[in-house]
């Protein structure tokens, strides 16, 4: 006999088989369920054009439990749609992106499917509530009650405490690249212990790169590309002439956004206070960057050619532009932005220093007012997570 199989599935198509054969050996056949379309809890067999049943295959890949079932010549295995789903990591033995079927999932149902290490205590839930970033951190009992809502990514940790924190040392230093310290360490504690060679190493410019900073400027990125495309959304044009702007204008932004949600934010903490380096706890997984010293200014962003330049003593910004051919037609001549080599931005600023990074920003300016001002909003956001900048 032969049986269709539809949907979201690699390869659709009839396939023959044996009527002993199982819907697996078909979903096998046509090359697996797609698994970032298709849905692994909701499998339906038609038969002349009705459902005979509905198939969970999370009930055979938890409990291998499969329903008996004879499928018959021109059957059609059809595999709906991805449905919601949550990633799990950390302290479990299945940390898999799980899918569900009801508008929420509740942990304990989560705690089901991820089975946690024994001496996992705690968890940390992130997604977005109310169009905004969220993030708390619970014991397993009380994550049983919460509601897992789509996209939320859950994190289980054990619930011993670390004695000791691991920190990345980046940039000029001589020595390990990876230092163990204890768990309530300070800044400058462990940089006692990192040896430098102060002609090469810019000792003025210390910063870090931390993940929990790195993940909160992320979030407060993409609050930004969501309220864009709601204005985008919300955009209703007068005539027809304004519908033609609108359109075209609405193509050239979704690739923005598309380019914007691909950045990854350095989670730059700044050290310097004063000309004083400020002393800090430090975190697990924190990595000290020492930049290498340098003469050198970089050009970048809307100028004609993007190119590192030497520095000059008392020169300003459009000194060092006038060198890298001048500003592009596209260049907003009253935006630019100093990347510092210890981490820090300034905007509109004439005081230039070696190592910084001149960052001339796009003008941006669109047929919707708050339009313009979200875009504007995203690119000094990218430009201060990466000190990179993004065009248009």
């Amino acid at each position: 006999m032969a049986v269709f199989v539809s949907g979201n599935v690699r390869n659709p198509g009839r396939y023959r088989g044996d009527a002993s054969d199982s819907l697996l050996h078909y979903l096998d056949r046509a090359g697996g369920i797609d698994p970032n379309r298709g849905s692994y809890r909701q499998i339906d067999v038609l038969r002349n054009g009705q459902s005979i049943t509905r198939i969970d295959l999370y009930e055979f890949l938890m409990q291998g439990m499969i329903p008996a079932l004879q499928l018959k010549d021109n059957d059609v295995i059809f595999v709906h749609g991805l449905n919601q789903t949550v990633s799990v990591n950390g302290a479990v033995q299945n940390p898999y992106r799980f899918e569900f079927t009801t508008p929420t999932l509740t942990g304990d149902k989560l705690v089901a499917m991820a089975r946690p290490l024994p001496a996992t205590t705690h968890a940390i839930v992130s997604g977005i509530r109310d169009g905004k970033g969220f993030s708390t951190y619970m014991n397993l009992a009380d994550l049983a009650t919460t509601d897992i809502r789509q996209g939320d990514v859950v994190e289980f940790k054990a619930g011993t405490l670390t004695a000791t924190l691991t920190v990345t040392i980046d940039g000029e230093h001589l020595g390990p690249q990876v230092v163990v310290a204890p768990a309530d360490a300070q800044l400058k504690e462990v940089l006692r212990h990192v040896r430098v060679d102060p002609k090469l190493a810019n000792l003025d410019a210390i910063y870090l790169r931390r993940r929990s900073v790195a993940i909160r400027q992320k979030q407060a990125l993409e609050e930004s590309l969501r309220r864009l495309e709601e204005s985008i959304i919300a955009a209703r044009p007068q005539t027809e002439q304004d519908a033609k702007i609108q359109a075209g204008e609405a193509q050239l932004i979704q690739a923005f956004i598309a380019r914007a949600r691909d950045v990854t934010p350095e989670g730059r903490v700044v050290l310097q206070e004063r000309g004083e380096l400020r002393d800090i706890s430090l975190e697990d997984g924190d990595t000290i960057v020492i930049p290498r010293k340098t003469n050198l200014v970089m050009v970048n962003g809307e100028v004609t050619m993007p190119k590192a330049v030497v520095f000059s003593a008392g020169e300003d910004p459009e000194y060092y532009i006038r060198r890298a051919g001048g500003f592009t037609e596209r260049a907003d001549e009253g935006k630019i932005v100093l990347a510092r080599q210890n981490g820090e931005t300034i905007v509109d600023s004439d005081d230039v220093r070696p190592g910084d990074e001149i960052i001339v920003m796009p003008e941006v300016a669109f047929s919707q007012l708050q339009v313009t001002k979200d875009v504007v909003d995203i690119l000094y956001k990218v430009a201060i997570a990466i000190a990179v900048p993004l065009r248009l």
